[in-house]
């Protein structure tokens, strides 16, 4: 190679990883629709897509706990402003993932296990400390748990909330669905028996609504949801509907948009789960990442510090106010940067960005002049004071939630019986 051909080489080899990162920025992503927000209200015919991680649509995070920090974030035009940003601390049951023989296994190792539980002890800690429940009007933008049913769906119809004719607002469109609503994977639980019995129990027809097909669909879901007429919360119907009269057998879904439809939860959780070596394939990806579950154990630490201080010192001033001035004053201290913005309208969403920096450890322990008073973070319970035992895997948390008998499809040793003596299981 002489010197002319080694230089363009070279300049190839330089350009590539340039090239890599445009393709990614430019790629396409699953849009978001978060069915808590007003102008999704409305009603949906979607062609479910089953997850390549459990084989059925549908994921739920209940008791899903999420905490406001400010962050700095670095625009494209090299500008910097700080924004609040919600971080999802999930329950350890949504950590799955399938082994090399295709088993549905927990994703976290012992230490990650440990780590997720003490996140969740200092959230509650703090929870308590704020007395969140009865001061929604400090805490609304702070803290919150939620529950959450997540799925992927191809949208074949949406019409708005008040339309009621034939022609939809939108067609064609492929998404991952956020509900928040209490009663949603209970509806869908609900109708799906009801069919079975009104059809003899025959459930054979499921395996024509629920599966990754591109083509050929049977049968399709219509969702309708809206705020509740009464009280807080949303009223929502899952209704299921099969045969050639339903308009959807000549429906095809681009091969693009099923390849985005892969794991809902990794799609949920964005930048906030663990970066994956490229070309790992989504059924074996370890979702749990611990640099951040570390930094926001570290945030929820300082903040629950400045709150018992400023109680203690309030000195007849008001709780409330010394309380708002230990959260400013936690904020004030918060010196996380990222990379790149996020843009989205997706307003339930729009503040994830992805996230470079880490907490330093060493600074907040060289920092420490009063150690006994102020135990350093992570070295020590911030609950108690107690050293942490990191041989400890922790208390075991049960599952916070009971699994609707569909969803037990494809494991043989916890079949159910359905309507009529036929086996509930979804039979794929």
């Amino acid at each position: 190679m002489n010197k002319v051909e080694e230089f363009m080489a070279r300049l190839k080899e330089q350009q590539l990883p340039l090239m890599k990162r445009a393709q990614k920025s430019n790629e396409k992503k699953l849009e978001k629709v978060a069915l808590n927000f007003n102008g999704n209200f409305g009603r949906y015919q979607i062609l479910p897509v089953d997850s390549v991680v459990t084989n059925h649509p549908y994921v739920t995070l209940f008791n899903t706990l999420e905490v406001s920090i400010p962050r700095k974030y670095k625009n494209a035009d090299g500008t910097e402003e700080e924004r609040a940003t919600w971080v999802k601390i999930l329950p350890k049951e949504g950590f799955i993932m399938r082994d090399q023989t295709g088993r549905i296994v927990s994703s976290l190792t012992n230490e990650e296990e440990q780590l997720l539980h003490q996140t969740r002890m200092v959230f509650e800690e703090l929870y308590k400390e704020l007395d969140a429940k009865n001061n929604q009007d400090i805490c609304r933008d702070l803290i919150r748990r939620r529950n959450y049913t997540i799925f992927n769906g191809y949208c074949a119809q949406r019409w708005s909330e008040g339309n009621t004719g034939r022609n939809p607002d939108r067609e064609k469109f492929a998404g991952l669905f956020i509900s928040t609503a209490k009663g949603f994977i209970t509806n869908v639980d609900a109708d799906i028996k009801d069919k079975i019995f009104e059809r003899g129990g025959d459930d054979q027809w499921l395996k024509d609504i629920y599966n990754r097909d591109l083509t050929n669909r049977g049968g399709c879901i219509m969702m309708t949801i809206g705020k509740a007429s009464s009280g807080a919360g949303f009223d929502v119907k899952i209704s299921h509907y099969i045969g050639s009269n339903i308009g959807v057998k000549d429906i095809v879904i681009p091969e693009e948009d099923m390849e985005l439809m892969q794991d809902p939860l990794a799609t949920f959780l964005g930048w906030q789960a663990r970066r994956e070596e490229e070309g790992e394939r989504p059924e074996y990806r370890r979702l749990f990442n611990a640099p951040l579950m570390k930094e926001v154990m570290e945030f929820m630490s300082h903040r629950l510090a400045a709150i018992r201080t400023a109680k203690a010192a309030s000195n007849g001033m008001d709780v409330n106010a010394a309380i708002a001035q230990a959260i400013q004053d936690t904020n004030n201290a918060v010196n996380s940067t990222i990379a790149e913005p996020v843009t989205t309208n997706d307003p339930m969403l729009q503040n994830s960005a992805p996230t470079t920096a880490q907490p330093n450890v060493a600074n907040v322990q060289n920092n420490n002049t009063a150690p006994f008073q102020t135990p350093p973070v992570f070295q020590a319970s911030p609950i108690t004071g107690a050293p942490v035992n990191n041989n400890n895997s922790g208390v075991q948390q049960s599952a916070p939630f009971s699994a609707p008998s569909f969803a037990n499809f494809g494991n043989a040793g916890n079949n159910t019986t359905a309507a009529g003596g036929n086996n509930g299981n979804l039979p794929f």
